[in-house]
């Protein structure tokens, strides 16, 4: 059956049942659509949701789960008046456009967002944001368990908009910051192992300086330079978290990646580490996997 997108005359066919659409389909849409009631062979009442049908001409549109664009064109061409009648009033009746709805209106230390942002529930919490943060905490939970769910905590901690970690107890946060430290130490232990390769004189240009061998290792850097070299990056590294952890928030409408830029020279240890954890994208679909 081919779609049937051609106006009639309204209330052409009074003897038409329709039934509204559920309660649970909030597009506007649906105060102008609804589902065509017919008759099968043994004469019962037969919904097809395959089908919609404007309540003004009686038009039949082919439905697609959760599409309403058809709807929406039909309406904006052939009834424009009413549907630009019941967007006035939904605009007057104060509620708010998707946009309006999703832009950052709140100082981001005020009391709402730091109530919002705070994953902890309180006395204080509505109701509304109690359940938003049990939800959302049901669905982390869910979601990263093991090493996953220890990597997002050091990702979060490593974001200077999300570093104060105020979901997990303290407890849990020195355990984040301890694994960070290691890792940092890690990273720069590596760093410090790969040695540059000297050039072989043959690879040296006429014009370029003459070859100069790097310099021998004394006997006390083979015997004790490991352990002197690791307790100054540990404690580099652990001066850096300490005044990392006093900075001042940072506002979520700010790019943790810039940030990390902008202060790479006050903190070059963590600055390395943070940007390995925050090029990675954020998605929960699994990476694809070819099927041979």
């Amino acid at each position: 059956m081919a779609d049937s997108d051609t106006c009639k005359d309204e209330n052409n066919n009074p003897e038409v049942e329709i039934v509204p659409a559920p309660a649970a389909f909030k597009s506007d849409v649906w105060k102008h659509f609804g589902f065509a009631v017919s008759k099968n062979a043994k004469g019962e009442k037969v919904v097809d949701r395959q089908w919609t049908m404007c309540k003004h001409c009686h038009s039949k549109l082919r439905y697609n789960t959760g599409n309403t664009s058809n709807m929406r064109s039909h309406l904006t061409t052939h009834h424009p008046e009413k549907f630009a009648d019941s967007l006035t009033k939904k605009f007057l009746s104060g509620q708010k456009t998707l946009k309006e709805a999703f832009s950052t209106t709140m100082p981001h230390n005020s009391a709402r967002a730091q109530e919002i942002t705070s994953m902890a529930t309180d006395n204080h919490d509505s109701n509304a944001i109690a359940q938003m943060k049990a939800a959302i905490l049901k669905d982390l939970t869910d979601r990263y368990q093991g090493e996953d769910e220890k990597f997002m905590q050091e990702s979060s901690a490593l974001d200077p908009r999300f570093r104060t970690l105020q979901h997990l107890g303290s407890g849990e946060r020195e355990d984040v910051f301890e694994r960070i430290k290691f890792k940092a130490s890690q990273m720069q232990q590596q760093d410090q192992d790969v040695l540059p390769r000297s050039p072989h004189p043959a690879d040296l240009d006429d014009s370029r300086a003459s070859f100069v061998p790097p310099l021998k290792k004394h006997a006390l850097e083979d015997l004790l330079g490991s352990s002197f070299s690791s307790n100054q990056v540990t404690g580099g590294i652990q001066a850096e978290i300490d005044s990392y952890c006093k900075e001042a928030l940072v506002s979520l409408s700010a790019c943790p990646l810039k940030w990390w830029k902008d202060n790479a020279g006050r903190y070059p240890i963590l600055s390395s580490l943070a940007k390995t954890y925050l090029c990675i994208p954020a998605t929960s679909v699994p990476s694809e996997r070819s099927q041979m």
